[in-house]
């Protein structure tokens, strides 16, 4: 299964949020940081973005957040994520 990304103007879309608190977000671990794709060039796993705004949905503590990024950024070197996100 491909995966697809995010750029910045879309995912602040998405998430109905302004830069500031988006970056505040993954400052306080909240949200996870964005992939490195190039010199110039950063991005957001769509399937982030969807995991948060599910948990953001389910009001989510922000310990919880916190757990689930935690596991987010740890799957980006799992060669086979959609497996384990099903776990």
């Amino acid at each position: 299964m491909p995966i697809s990304f995010s750029r910045l103007p879309s995912t602040l879309q998405q998430l109905a949020i302004g830069k500031t608190t988006l970056y505040e977000r993954i400052a306080q671990g909240l949200f996870p940081p964005p992939v490195k794709l190039g010199p110039r060039l950063s991005a957001w796993p769509q399937y982030e973005i969807d995991e948060v705004a599910n948990a953001v949905m389910r009001n989510a503590s922000n310990e919880e957040m916190r757990q689930l990024v935690a596991r987010l950024i740890e799957l980006r070197s799992h060669p086979n994520k959609a497996e384990a996100l099903a776990a």
